[in-house]
């Protein structure tokens, strides 16, 4: 999306516009925005008519809103402007009533010829799948200081396609939620059906769906985190013009969409756990990559790793699945450690078992939250940079693999073992 400078806009609007972000951001129905926007619109911009329209999985939905015009002359309903706007995919923009006969577009359902409107602002957006949004102003009088309501235009259309994402977003998660009671549905009938076999798989997807629950809480919880702050971040450079700033600003940017690329890949590996096939592994190119990896996270720390390739051959293992165990179990060692660490992750075959074992010499896990350490968003301390999903995410590779997963406190640090039954 694009945002502009604040910078730009008249100041005796300033205040006007943050009371519209705050009372938009207490909404919690679709519906609300309508009143939301007809209640600031025309504080906003020095318009005669505006229609907002958007459509939805081929639903359509309009709000419009029209002073010194006689509305009774407008069809507000029509939606062939906005089908052509945005089928378009530019913005048009009508300075004057020549503009108006030369797009010869039926703006507020009425034909150019027709038209009581001496300049038209159209911005036609797609911030996300399956949405379309039209956002159309007419301005009866002729108006000087067109280019600056376009310009406000974008940044309140832009403020709406977020708040409309929000919706959506957390409309999908109801969704899905309502597809978890349904199948709880059918498995009460099966219960009743099946009452000694379904026993235990009744305990089992519920603790799914437990997991489930949490997964989604902790999900939003942790996305909106990352996201709040590059939304404040971004306000911030709406006002900034110090080029050393911007960089600074760009760079906390930077870091929380790192943040955010980590949980996807930990959420991407635990969703598809099964479609990651064996291969050949070459375990030292295997573990160069391995260590280029690791370098960022280790940058705030001296951190001494040895990771040892005592097979002295190829593996036949997911190098997905691979990548993912030895990544969180060394991350964890940096995370839980102290300014200077030694790491050693060592790679072996015994007895038809794949076997992998991480120690170090950190802070060690304590009695208190030893049986704790494999539980989804679980976290350590409350210094712990990480989201607690790496060694929930290592159990259940495991669990999958049919191996087991073991560790040890070493006075000083701590050591994981995992073994997998291995089968060249």
């Amino acid at each position: 999306m694009n945002y502009f400078s604040l910078s730009t806009i008249k100041s005796e609007r300033n205040d006007v516009f943050y009371s519209f972000l705050n009372t938009l951001n207490k909404c919690i129905h679709v519906e609300e925005i309508e009143e939301v926007l007809n209640s600031y619109i025309f504080s906003l911009l020095k318009v005669s008519a505006i229609k907002f329209c958007f459509n939805y999985q081929g639903k359509y939905w309009t709000s419009h809103q029209v002073r010194d015009v006689d509305a009774s002359g407008l069809n507000l309903k029509d939606k062939q402007a906005e089908r052509k706007v945005f089928a378009g995919g530019k913005f048009i923009y009508c300075r004057n009533k020549a503009d108006i006969l030369r797009f010869n577009i039926p703006f507020f359902g009425i034909n150019s010829l027709d038209s009581p409107f001496k300049a038209i602002l159209s911005l036609p957006l797609s911030a996300f799948k399956d949405v379309q949004m039209v956002i159309t102003v007419g301005y009866i009088h002729e108006y000087p200081e067109l280019d600056e309501d376009f310009n406000f235009l974008k940044l309140i259309a832009d403020t709406l396609c977020n708040k409309l994402h929000q919706f959506f977003l957390i409309d999908s998660l109801e969704h899905q939620h309502q597809q978890m009671k349904a199948q709880n549905a059918q498995i009460k009938v099966l219960k009743e059906e099946l009452e000694s076999r379904i026993e235990q798989r009744t305990e089992d997807l519920n603790n799914i769906n437990k997991e489930l629950k949490t997964l989604f809480y902790h999900t939003s919880h942790d996305f909106r985190a990352p996201l709040t702050n590059i939304h404040g971040v971004v306000n911030l450079l709406k006002e900034t013009h110090d080029s050393s700033q911007m960089l600074d600003l760009l760079g906390y940017i930077e870091l929380s969409v790192k943040g955010l690329y980590r949980m996807l890949h930990k959420l991407n590996a635990l969703s598809s756990l099964e479609i990651h096939e064996n291969e050949e592994i070459n375990l030292p190119s295997f573990i160069s990559e391995l260590k280029e990896r690791l370098e960022e996270v280790s940058q705030t720390k001296k951190v001494n790793l040895q990771l040892l390739d005592n097979i002295q051959k190829p593996v036949i293992f997911s190098k997905f699945l691979l990548s993912i165990i030895m990544e969180n179990l060394v991350e964890n060692s940096i995370k839980y450690s102290y300014q200077e660490v030694n790491i050693k992750a060592d790679l072996s075959l015994n007895n038809h078992h794949f076997i992998i074992t991480v120690e170090d010499d950190g802070e060690g896990i304590s009695d208190q939250i030893k049986d704790h350490i494999f539980t989804m968003y679980y976290r350590g301390n409350v210094k712990s940079e990480g989201n607690g999903l790496g060694l929930y995410l290592i159990k259940k590779i495991i669990e999958y693999k049919k191996g087991s997963i073991a560790y040890q406190n070493l006075n000083p640090g701590t050591q994981f073992k995992i073994t997998i039954p291995y089968h060249s």
